[in-house]
């Protein structure tokens, strides 16, 4: 009895794994698509893609190239604010929400 339970073990083990990766993005170049514009990226996060603003500007800022440079968002966390300030519509996101991804944003990029 010990081995097949060992063995379900495994498997459940394995394809959670393998879901966790698939729903954070896996870093997979597939799964990426890249956008002319940091709006329409976040629209397609935020809008399509239903994420809360916070992971719509994190997602952009970190796993899609905008305009051909990825990570977006610059080197620090003010360069990110005023980036993405700048890039979104007033209406898109609070600045607290700006704030708080461009500081994950900037945490991901130096681990």
């Amino acid at each position: 009895m010990r081995g097949p339970m060992l063995g379900r073990l495994i498997l459940i083990t394995i394809l959670a794994s393998a879901f966790a990766v698939s729903a954070c993005g896996g870093g997979s170049a597939a799964n990426v698509d890249p956008f002319d514009t940091f709006q329409a990226c976040f629209d397609a996060q935020h809008g399509t893609g239903g994420l809360s603003p916070y992971d719509a500007i994190l997602s952009c800022c970190v796993d899609h190239p905008i305009a051909g440079v990825k990570p977006a968002c610059g080197a620090s966390d003010t360069d990110c604010s005023s980036y993405v300030d700048a890039q979104l519509s007033a209406a898109s996101a609070t600045a607290d929400d700006i704030d708080a991804a461009c500081i994950d944003y900037v945490s991901q990029l130096s681990s």
